[in-house]
């Protein structure tokens, strides 16, 4: 071999390519994490603002104790619920009061159930932590 000669062995390149897949793979492993706790964030977003749309739903409609997402989004009172997982689909699912007695000062409990794109949660008295569900028990 010449002592001038320019470019890569195939050692070189190989050990690039390796690093290069390293590198890679970490990205896409951080990436899938990082889409699945937005989609958990964005579900919980979803509890939140309907129990907050619940609660001025009960202000006009005293009478009821529990509410469908869509008759909540089609009165005014939610955004479009959209399903983090899937943008052309728009999650179902109902709040229901579960401290009808409750005093006027007490907070109000709700439970959630969410349907969004095959994945089912429900969220019970203000709980953080949803239980996944197997099936969804909405009817829209």
């Amino acid at each position: 071999m010449k002592k001038n000669q320019k470019g890569f062995s195939l050692i070189e390149l190989v050990a690039a390519v390796a690093i290069l897949s390293i590198l890679t793979g970490a990205a896409v492993i951080g990436y899938s994490k990082y889409a699945s706790s937005a989609k958990k964030t964005a579900i919980d977003m979803l509890r939140k603002s309907s129990e907050n749309a619940m609660s001025e739903y009960l202000m006009d409609h005293a009478f009821l104790t529990e509410a469908k997402l869509s008759t909540l989004y089609g009165e005014g009172y939610l955004e479009k619920p959209v399903s983090p997982y899937k943008s052309s689909d728009v999650c179902i699912g109902k709040v229901t009061l579960e401290n009808e007695e409750a005093d006027v000062l007490e907070e109000p409990k709700y439970t959630v159930i969410l349907c969004c794109s095959g994945h089912y949660f429900t969220y019970s008295s203000g709980s953080n932590t949803p239980v996944e569900n197997d099936t969804c028990t909405v009817a829209e």
